[in-house]
């Protein structure tokens, strides 16, 4: 029992190591959620992921149909 205890541990330990390190700049983002001043409802935050735009530019993407075609087709994702 304890044995088995310490390999979902070891696991799910792994899992978020994983998840820390594949969306790092998209966790950063969440910490930088704050409330603008003076209104209730309304929120404001920085972006800390990389926006990708160089991939879109290299590849002469400008129309709409291509950008999803794009997106529909490429990697969520991508590994660098």
């Amino acid at each position: 029992m304890k044995k088995a205890l310490l390999w979902i541990i070891g696991i799910v330990a792994a899992i978020c190591l994983a998840v820390t390190c594949i969306w790092n700049g998209e966790l950063r983002t969440l910490k930088t959620v704050r409330q603008v001043d003076g209104n209730p409802y309304l929120y404001c935050m920085e972006y800390k992921a990389a926006y990708d735009l160089d991939d879109l530019i290299s590849k002469n993407v400008d129309t709409n149909a291509e950008l999803e075609r794009l997106r529909d087709h490429g990697p969520v994702r991508p590994l660098r």
